[in-house]
C-alpha cells in the first residue's frame, strides 16, 4: 500500500501552514453518506495536503476525557462526555493552529499575577483566547451545534478546563515540546464531499533512530469554503475502524475491467489495516470466543499465513502462558468487510509450518503427549477450517530407550510425501504485538 508521511515536530515556535483546502465549496451538513452514494479509494498520496497538515497538528494536542493523546472526537455527539473540543481548542496547547482563523489570537499573560478568578496562581501564567474565536472554530472546522456548544461551556468550567469572563476563555499556560511522532495516512476513500481515512502514529524520540508504532486512527474530513475562504474541516477522529473504508469502489475507468473479469481482480488490501487493528486495539476480545485468549497484549503471539492461496492472508492468535493443553491457535480471516473468527486448529502449543508446495496453501501442526504424537494438515475449504490427520507417530520401548512407530493416516500420499520433506524446518515464529510494533507493520504483512 503506497503511504504518505508527514512529521510532526512541533515546538512553541513552529507555526504549520495550512494549505488551502481546495476550489470546491463543501456544505457543513452533519449527515453521513447515504447508501446510495459511491465510495472511491484515493491513493493516500494524494489526500489534500491540508488534511495531512490538519492531523499533523490535531494528533499530538488532542486528549479526550480518558487523556487519550489523538483519542475520540465525534461532532454528532461531541456534547456526551467523552470529549470536550473547547477545552481542547482553549487549552494548554490548542489542537488547532488558530493562526488560520478568524478572531483575536490568545495572550499569554506571565506577570506572575493571579488569573482574575485565581484558579492559577501557582502556576504564575495563564492564557486567554477570543470567545468568539474559539467558538467559531467549534462550530465551523469541528462541527459542534449550538446546543452542544453551549452543553461544552457549562462542562468545560465544571471540570475546570477554563472560566469564561470579559469576552474570553481563561486556562492555564502550557508549552508545546516536540512530540517526536510520524504520521502516515494508509487508507482514503471520499464520497466527494468528505474523505475517510485510516491512518498511523509513530515514535520517533528512540535511541537508536527506530520508529514505534504508537497508534492506529480513524478520521472523517472534509473540505469547506466559509466566507470565501477554503477550510479542513473534522467530523470524527478516534480507534473504531471505519465501515466506509471497506465499501470503496476503484476509481473510475479501473473497476470495469475487473469487474468483466472477476479472475484478474486484485484481493483487497484492507484486511492489512483491519488486522492491524485487531492486534493492536485487542479486536479479538469482542469476537466468538475470543476473550479466551485473555486481554494480556505481551501473552497473545500473531501470525499471517494464507491458508487458502486467496491473497488475502488469514490471522492465526494463541496465547502463549495459558495451561499447556489449551494452546491451540486461534484463527481470523478477513470477510466481507470485517474480520472473523474462523475456529482453532492444532493443540499443546505444537509447531506450525508451511508446504513447499502451492498445492497445499495450509499449515502442518506436530503435537502429542505421553506415548502418542500426530502430524496434521489445516487449511481452508469454502471458508470453512478443514483438518486432516496425516501421521500419528507411537512410542515404543526399545531397549534402554524409545522409537516411533508411525502410521499414515491419510490417503493423499503427496500431502504425506510433503508433510515428511518438510517437517522441523521453517516453523512459522509469532509475535507479540509489542514486537511487531518494533519490527515494523510493514515487515510483519510482508
Amino acid at each position: 500500500m503506497k503511504k504518505i508521511l508527514v512529521s510532526t515536530a512541533l515546538t512553541l515556535s513552529l507555526i504549520l501552514t495550512l494549505a488551502a483546502c481546495g476550489d470546491q465549496a463543501q456544505t457543513g451538513d452533519d449527515s453521513l453518506p447515504s447508501d446510495s452514494q459511491t465510495l472511491t479509494a484515493v491513493d493516500p498520496a494524494e489526500v489534500p495536503e491540508s488534511m495531512v497538515s490538519f492531523l499533523n497538528w490535531f494528533y499530538p494536542w488532542y486528549y479526550d476525557e480518558e487523556n487519550t493523546r489523538g483519542g475520540e472526537y465525534h461532532s454528532d455527539s461531541a456534547a456526551d462526555g467523552t470529549s470536550n473540543i473547547v477545552s481542547q481548542i482553549a487549552g494548554e496547547a490548542p489542537c488547532v493552529d488558530l493562526s488560520l482563523y478568524p478572531g483575536e489570537q490568545p495572550e499569554y499573560i506571565t506577570t506572575g499575577l493571579p488569573d482574575p478568578r485565581g484558579w492559577w496562581t501557582q502556576a504564575g501564567a495563564y492564557t486567554t483566547y477570543d470567545v468568539s474565536q474559539v467558538d467559531w472554530i467549534a462550530q465551523n472546522i469541528f462541527h459542534v451545534s449550538d446546543e452542544d456548544l453551549a452543553q461544552l461551556k457549562t462542562q468545560g468550567e465544571a471540570d475546570g478546563w477554563f472560566y469564561i469572563q470579559n469576552g474570553c476563555y481563561y486556562t492555564t499556560m502550557g508549552g508545546l515540546g516536540d512530540p517526536f511522532l510520524e504520521l502516515e495516512i494508509t487508507q482514503a476513500a471520499t464520497d466527494g464531499q468528505r474523505y475517510y481515512l485510516a491512518y498511523e502514529v509513530y515514535f520517533t524520540g528512540t535511541s537508536d533512530g527506530t520508529r514505534e508504532l504508537q497508534n492506529t486512527r480513524y478520521a472523517v474530513l472534509s473540505e469547506e469554503t466559509i466566507d470565501g475562504i477554503a477550510y479542513c474541516t473534522m467530523y470524527s477522529n478516534g480507534a473504531s475502524a471505519l465501515e466506509e473504508l471497506t465499501q470503496t469502489q476503484q476509481p473510475a475507468g479501473q473497476g470495469q475491467s475487473q469487474e468483466e473479469n472477476p479472475q484478474t481482480q486484485e484481493p483487497s488490501d484492507d484486511w492489512s489495516a483491519a488486522y492491524q487493528a485487531f492486534i493492536f486495539q485487542k479486536g479479538w476480545l469482542g469476537t466468538a470466543q475470543g476473550e479466551d485468549l485473555g486481554s494480556d497484549s505481551e501473552a497473545v503471539v500473531f501470525l499471517l499465513h494464507d491458508m487458502d492461496n486467496d491473497g488475502v492472508p488469514e490471522l492465526l492468535a494463541r496465547n502463549e502462558v495459558v495451561a499447556f493443553g489449551e494452546m491451540s491457535n486461534y484463527v481470523y480471516t478477513w470477510d466481507d468487510g470485517e474480520v472473523v473468527f474462523l475456529g482453532e486448529i492444532g493443540f499443546l502449543g505444537g509447531a506450525l509450518w508451511p508446504s513447499d508446495t502451492d498445492d497445499y496453501p495450509g499449515l502442518f501442526h506436530y503435537a502429542g503427549r505421553g506415548d502418542s504424537y500426530m502430524g496434521h494438515y489445516y487449511d481452508l475449504k469454502n471458508g470453512q477450517i478443514h483438518e486432516t490427520l496425516v501421521s500419528n507417530d507411537i512410542m515404543v520401548p526399545s531397549g534402554d530407550s524409545f522409537d516411533f512407530e508411525s502410521t499414515i493416516e491419510t490417503s493423499d500420499a503427496d500431502l504425506y510425501m510433503t508433510y515428511s520433506r518438510t517437517k522441523n524446518s521453517d516453523v512459522l515464529p509469532m509475535y507479540t504485538a509489542d514486537e511487531i510494533s518494533a519490527m515494523g507493520w510493514e515487515a510483519f504483512t510482508a
